[in-house]
């Protein structure tokens, strides 16, 4: 006899249209490539040929690691959108957002302990607290979709 809250479905999505965590991740995917584009848009003018292919070689990347992450799941297969979906958290929402709060993350290094510690030191401080912790946000989220 089972009983139907014991059960545990597999998905075939990631793409959850009722799950507000689905939203915030779309919202937080879009904002993390807006983000992207208005920084280096200014660079269009000055170096398209090396914009265009450090894009095409980053897209290629993603593809590949996606490719691999897909491929050698040991355990339990995920969907395809899910990785997909880990690897737009990653390069978008992570990266744009420890750089965002990094700015910040850095003046604090520097009141607190001052300039000299915060330019040897606060790169090292900040990427696991910020980067890594945007990212461990993002594998609840999707554990939540």
């Amino acid at each position: 006899m089972t009983d139907q809250a014991t059960r545990t479905t597999i998905r075939s999505s990631f793409v959850e249209p009722r799950s507000l965590v689905f939203w915030a991740f779309i919202g937080l995917v879009v904002s993390g490539i807006v983000w992207t584009i208005n920084e280096n848009i200014g660079r269009w003018g000055s170096q398209p040929i090396g914009l265009l292919a450090s894009t095409i070689v980053w897209l290629l990347y993603g593809v590949f690691v996606g490719w691999i992450l897909y491929h050698l799941q040991l355990f339990k297969r995920r969907p395809a959108s899910a990785v997909a979906a880990g690897l737009l958290w990653g390069g978008f929402v992570a990266g744009a957002g420890s750089i965002i709060g990094g700015v910040g993350f850095d003046s604090l290094i520097a009141k607190w302990y001052g300039t000299e510690f915060a330019s040897a030191w606060s790169s090292a401080i900040r990427a696991p607290l910020m980067e890594e912790g945007l990212k461990i946000l993002g594998e609840i989220g999707r554990a939540h979709v």
